[in-house]
């Protein structure tokens, strides 16, 4: 539970206590980032107005380093734009403020149970397993080394498989719908990923051309 108001840190998390669940605070986002990094929990709570590093910068800093866990927002802001914003970073559910916490377990209950079925452990495509949970990608037992935006661009791709993926799907999904630059963006990072996967001999991105590029097992 991550929130810069003590009374609403204390409130939640005694209730969530009786509720039967063991709960740990921050009072910021970053504060948030560091327990992350050193233990594992099953879902963040987090406000979104917070100083050092607001909810929407925390959860875009954990989806960059490949953690997907479930996140839900509390926020006293409901306007469509910070919403949107919020979805497209990776959250998967919020609460407005003022809320109740009988519907804030109930949310949170429901988070975890599509979340714990949907989560995939792992993505085999021949020689190449991704692991979204370990944020790692390994060829013949080899792990690559990719930049974040590298990896977000492979699980994409992976995610879509057999599907094609056009190059403002990739540009939406990788790097914003506000992203300003031309889809050529796309073929540049295509070209680094490319590069590193065939140091391995593993040439799996095939370009259809006029639509866009396919991740297959090689």
């Amino acid at each position: 539970m991550v929130d810069d108001d003590p009374g609403v840190l204390e409130l939640v998390e005694d209730a969530l206590t009786i509720a039967g669940m063991d709960t740990t605070t921050a009072i910021d986002g970053l504060e948030a980032l560091n327990l992350i990094r050193e233990r594992q929990f099953d879902i963040v709570i987090a406000d979104v107005n917070m100083p050092k590093l607001d909810g929407l910068e925390l959860l875009r800093n954990l989806r960059e380093r490949g953690n997907q866990i479930p996140f839900v927002f509390l926020t006293a802001r409901n306007q469509k734009l910070d919403l949107s914003h919020g979805f497209r970073s990776g959250a998967d559910d919020y609460l407005t403020k003022p809320f109740s916490i009988e519907e804030l377990v109930l949310r949170i209950n429901a988070v975890l149970r599509r979340t714990t079925t949907q989560q995939p452990k792992g993505m085999e495509f021949g020689r190449m397993l991704i692991s979204p949970d370990e944020y790692s990608v390994k060829i013949d037992g080899h792990a690559l080394e990719l930049s974040p935006t590298e990896y977000r661009l492979l699980l994409s791709l992976a995610n879509a498989s057999p599907r094609v993926c056009s190059k403002n799907m990739l540009l939406d999904e990788v790097w914003g719908m506000g992203f300003s630059n031309s889809v050529s963006v796309v073929d540049t990072y295509i070209s680094y990923l490319r590069k590193k996967l065939q140091q391995h001999s593993f040439n799996g991105i095939k370009t259809v051309r006029g639509f866009g590029f396919k991740l297959e097992a090689d």
